[in-house]
């Protein structure tokens, strides 16, 4: 199937004569582009020498067009009056046909330079007489004139004058060139003119230009124009500082919202590079504003976390919103988990990236905690039913101890009735077989040792059984805490329950010793999390001292202590261990540090006790230590207590 397409429309074709006009077009064009991209103080100074120049051209060419005018009005007016006289003198003449006269009469035009030549012609046609140079023959520049002389109403003959115009076009010229110079004179008043008085205009204008160019390289909206009148240009500055004032206004209440964040909001280039950061920022980094612009983000990384935040800011990566698990990096170089969150954006000025950050080391903390108390919980659940499944029958075997010591003392009462009767028959010398029988059976009993060792073993076993219930007790109070209130306890008795509890971790390597102060008050606190505390500090001094230990000294010592300092309650557990080197002391207090090998320390345990002492009391936890000799951790705790904090 054939497809017809309809005529195409010539729009343009050189045949039809347009190429001048579409040339000249486009040169208007490009004269207006360039018109509009000149400086506006090129611009005042073009339109007014345009302007002026203009001006001074219509003038003069007005001036000049009316001098002609009145020139030629004047030659032919002179002219004119000149060949009347001539014909009223030369009627004669040609009446009389005598050219002497008539030359005669020609004669007085010699004394005028600009007449050229004259002639007499008869009223037939004939010339009567002829008085100057190539007759009547003009050249370029002559004017020719002729009158008819008339003498009683008929014509006698025709007068012919050649007139030399360049005479007086001379002076003409030297007019026009007079005026040429006076413009020229006037066009360069007006160019020095403009060009001081367009400043009155641009000079504004561009100060002006200046200002908003300072405003936006340096974003400071405290900056003003400068008014300089009440026209125009004063309307303009006075919106202009408006705009300023609104402008900064918004970017105040912008950064007031940015820096009230209290996680970090900073904004990197699509190389990494940081843009803004927020007062958040500053607070979890430790890193002043006017520092971290400039630098790459993953300076401000730890050496692990880099290659992951490098890949997620790269322009290809298109996943958003994902919670990243980074690792920072304060300004005194210690380490803490940060939780970063990123997203893309573009601008006229490029591809930026902003990252949301919080500190993750509070909710690492917390979920630490949870996980132990999880686990504390587990455990006391197991400890409590262990322990109540041991108080039953260690009940039976204290009972039936105490039973068979009684029982004994009876029974020492009749061996001792039974030894005396014995005695007696042999000294009566009765029943002599009886006694013999009895007697071996007592030396084969070795009833004396007996006697002695009996007592002995069910004391032991009453002590044995007394312990078994006290550390039954212990496990019972510290594995139920009771609930998330808090409540007055014995400090003294909480941290001696939790001494029994924790024997096994120190009997080998330690011996405790307590100095309880017994006038110190009941403390309101939270008795599960301070149990939790004292035992993270006891296990603590132990590890301390056992590494003492294994060089081959003596078992240490661990020191519990506690007495009343006003309106405080101060507990010390001093140990006789390494000490703490002076180069991790500052950060023993932060999650998951530990100088421990790995599976023997967590990082926890200092860090949950600070929070429970800090945080969740209204307390203090400091420590003193010296390497080689040990460490003393000081708890301070208000004897009123506070409210916990909500975590």
């Amino acid at each position: 199937m054939k497809v017809s397409y309809p005529p195409v429309q010539t729009i343009y074709s050189p045949e039809r004569g347009d190429c001048q006009e579409l040339a000249l077009f486009r040169r208007l064009s490009i004269c207006m582009v360039r018109f509009r991209d000149v400086s506006i103080r090129r611009k005042l100074l073009l339109i007014n020498v345009l302007t002026t120049g203009v001006a001074l051209l219509m003038a003069s060419s007005a001036f000049i067009t009316y001098e002609r005018l009145r020139f030629q009005e004047d030659v032919s007016r002179q002219l004119t009056t000149i060949a009347n006289v001539i014909a009223a003198s030369a009627g004669p003449a040609l009446t009389a046909h005598d050219p002497a006269a008539g030359e005669s009469v020609l004669r007085a035009l010699a004394t005028e330079p600009r007449i050229l030549a004259a002639c007499l012609d008869s009223a037939d046609g004939g010339t009567l007489v002829c008085q100057g140079k190539s007759g009547m023959r003009a050249d370029d520049g002559d004017l020719l004139l002729s009158r008819p002389i008339l003498e009683r109403g008929h014509k006698r003959g025709v007068i012919w004058i050649r007139f030399d115009s360049r005479v007086s076009f001379e002076a003409l010229r030297h007019d026009m060139e007079m005026v040429s110079l006076a413009a020229a004179v006037c066009f360069i008043i007006a160019i020095l003119l403009s060009s001081k008085l367009q400043k009155t205009i641009s000079g504004p204008v561009l100060r002006l230009a200046v200002t908003a160019k300072e405003v936006a390289l340096a974003r400071n909206y405290e900056l003003r124009a400068e008014k300089h009148g009440q026209d125009e240009l004063g309307a303009l500055v006075d919106s202009f500082n408006e705009m300023l004032a609104q402008l900064g206004e918004h970017a105040a209440e912008l950064r007031a919202i940015y820096d009230s964040a209290i996680h970090a909001i900073v904004t990197v280039t699509e190389d990494g590079a940081v843009t803004s950061w927020n007062r958040g920022a500053e607070n979890i980094f430790g890193f002043p504003e006017a520092v971290a612009l400039g630098q790459q983000f993953t300076c401000f990384l730890a050496e692990a976390s880099r290659p992951a935040c490098t890949a997620e800011l790269e322009p290809a990566q298109q996943s958003e919103g994902r919670l990243l698990e980074l690792s920072g990096l304060r300004k005194d170089g210690t380490e803490f988990p940060v939780g970063a969150t990123i997203t893309r954006w573009n601008s006229t000025k490029g591809k930026f990236c902003t990252i949301f950050m919080r500190d993750a080391s509070e909710r690492h903390v917390l979920e630490a905690q949870l996980a132990q108390a999880q686990k504390l919980e587990s455990i006391g659940q197991l400890a409590a039913g262990v322990a109540h499944e041991i108080n039953t029958p260690i009940q039976y075997v204290g009972d039936n101890t105490r039973f068979l010591e009684e029982s004994f003392q009876n029974l020492d009462r009749v061996l001792t009735s039974y030894d005396r009767l014995t005695r007696a028959a042999e000294g009566a010398g009765v029943l002599e077989n009886e006694v013999q029988q009895v007697r071996t059976a007592a030396e084969e009993a070795d009833l004396e040792y007996l006697h002695d060792e009996i007592p002995r073993a069910i004391r032991q076993s009453e002590e044995g059984v007394e312990r078994v219930a006290t550390i039954v007790k212990a496990m019972k109070e510290f594995s139920h805490p009771g609930s998330g209130e808090m409540k007055a306890i014995d400090l003294n008795h909480a941290i001696e329950s939790t001494l029994t509890v924790s024997r096994n971790e120190w009997k080998y390597v330690a011996d405790a010793v307590t100095e309880f102060d017994p006038q110190l008050p009941v403390v309101r606190c939270l008795p599960g999390e301070f149990n939790q505390v004292i035992l993270n500090l006891v296990v603590n001094a132990a590890h301390a001292i056992a590494d003492v230990k294994m060089r081959g000294t003596t078992k240490g010592r661990i020191t519990v202590s506690t007495h009343r300092d006003g309106d405080w309650a101060e507990i010390r557990i001093r140990d006789t261990g390494t000490g703490i080197p002076e180069a991790v002391r500052s950060r023993i207090f932060t999650p998951f540090f530990t100088t421990k090998e790995v599976g023997r320390g967590t990082g926890q345990g200092l860090a949950i006790a600070h929070t429970v002492i800090v945080k969740k009391h209204g307390g203090t936890l400091e420590f003193e230590t010296e390497e080689g000799k040990g460490t003393a951790f000081i708890i301070r705790m208000p004897i009123a207590g506070v409210p916990p904090v909500q975590s």
